[in-house]
């Protein structure tokens, strides 16, 4: 079986210093706040061209730690309706709204226009998701907003599946008010565990970012910043970011020339997601229909695949009856029964490219 990911491809090749990077974490006796952690963080802000990064735990900690320094509390969280409910559990957690705005067509990114349509006196945030490792144009959306006269709402970035994505105006994380990224292992530049990251160009909105993800605490035990709480980067996971970025560039060329390759075969009815503008090609995404017949013939054809996300945020259950507001939704609804996520990997060799297009036609014929 061909599967969607396979982590030892990346891991392999570099087993040696990885195992060296944690034995020297385990040799120092220091497991947070040491000097892989704070070596990272300025790496990453470089990489992002922003002035400062603050490692936490996740990227779901980093969407929350940014909304509540934002004070989206009581007021409106505008989101893309098919972000995978990582924005709508921030949102909920710090006591904000969820306003669901529809997709772009081609990239299944945030519409910046549906997006416009959605900020209303409430709204606090407009949260753009480089989805698939796509491309929200950001400069559009601040200058947008600016046209409006609403330079009181804020954009945070949600480059989760976006690290080290360029647009043209610069990589993401430096581009919004503030940027949160995920290290999930399976992100393009992975820990080995649950790790995250918050960027950003204010300095008072770092300060204010340190004390909230370190119990409020703007000096060691004084907590003068309500509602803190505990969210760090253990120094491990640093440790093995620092391994793992100087092949950050690599791998993701490796990602997209497989899309480039499936983008270019012949196959009457697949619509392509992923590559159809920048993109760091964190998934290979298409639509077509019949999707989960689709599915089950291609696992009989020994190729894995997965569906990202079969249900939009505002009909999780565990929405059900909860406050929000939506736009028509049309193209996210449209999308989501059609939508499948093909192998796409660092590593992944040209024959085993070749065996997925062949079971697709297959699959579609």
């Amino acid at each position: 079986m061909i599967p969607v990911l396979d982590l030892k491809r990346t891991h392999d090749p570099i087993a040696d210093e990885l195992r060296r990077a944690v034995v020297a974490t385990v040799d120092s006796g220091h497991f947070l706040k040491g000097r892989a952690t704070a070596e990272f963080e300025q790496a990453w802000a470089d990489r992002c061209g922003a002035r400062h990064c603050l490692s936490v735990a996740n990227g779901t900690d980093a969407l929350e730690l940014t909304l509540r320094a934002f004070g989206a509390e009581n007021r409106e969280v505008v989101v893309a309706a098919n972000a995978g409910g990582y924005t709508t559990t921030a949102a909920r957690i710090v006591g904000a709204t969820p306003a669901y705005a529809d997709i772009d067509p081609d990239t299944h990114v945030v519409d910046v226009q549906a997006a416009l349509r959605m900020v209303g006196p409430a709204t606090a945030v407009i949260v753009a998701t480089h989805l698939y490792g796509n491309y929200v144009d950001v400069p559009a959306l601040r200058a947008a907003l600016l046209a409006m006269g609403r330079t009181d709402v804020r954009i945070i970035e949600d480059c989760a599946q976006a690290h080290d994505l360029d647009g043209g105006a610069g990589r993401v994380g430096g581009l919004g008010d503030a940027a949160t990224f995920s290290f999930y292992p399976s992100k393009n530049l992975g820990a080995l565990g649950d790790a995250g990251a918050i960027t950003c160009n204010d300095a008072s909105l770092h300060a204010e970012l340190v004390a909230l993800h370190q119990y409020g605490w703007t000096r060691r035990y004084a907590a003068e910043r309500p509602l803190g709480r505990n969210s760090r980067m253990d120094e491990m996971q640093a440790a093995v970011l620092l391994v793992k970025l100087p092949h950050l560039a690599r791998w993701t060329e490796e990602r997209r020339a497989v899309v480039h390759a499936y983008r270019g075969a012949t196959l009457p009815g697949v619509r392509w997601v992923t590559g159809t503008g920048p993109t760091v090609a964190h998934l290979a995404v298409l639509e077509a229909a019949g999707r989960d017949r689709l599915q089950a013939r291609l696992r009989e054809a020994g190729v894995a695949s997965d569906v990202h996300y079969p249900t939009l945020d505002p009909e999780q259950p565990a929405q059900a009856g909860r406050a929000s507001r939506a736009d028509s939704l049309a193209c996210s609804r449209r999308a989501v029964p059609r939508l499948l996520t093909l192998p796409c990997f660092p590593g992944m060799t040209t024959a085993e490219v070749r065996h997925v297009l062949a079971a697709l036609g297959d699959a579609l014929a």
